[in-house]
């Protein structure tokens, strides 16, 4: 997990550094549409509901 959490940190030093601090709320805007994307399709498979929902085929 660590190689991860190093790009996250490089990646926001050079936004900080080449941009500014400006760039954060549109970059944070993109990840969070991302995370909601993925949420959004994945919750067929991720989140059981109560039975009435159609069921994955497998």
């Amino acid at each position: 997990m660590a190689p991860v959490n190093a790009g996250g940190g490089i990646v926001g030093g050079a936004l900080l550094e080449l941009v500014g601090v400006q760039s954060f709320p549109g970059v944070l805007l993109i990840l969070l549409l991302v995370a909601l994307i993925i949420a959004w399709s994945a919750k067929r498979y991720a989140f059981p509901g109560n039975g009435s929902e159609k069921k994955p085929e497998s």
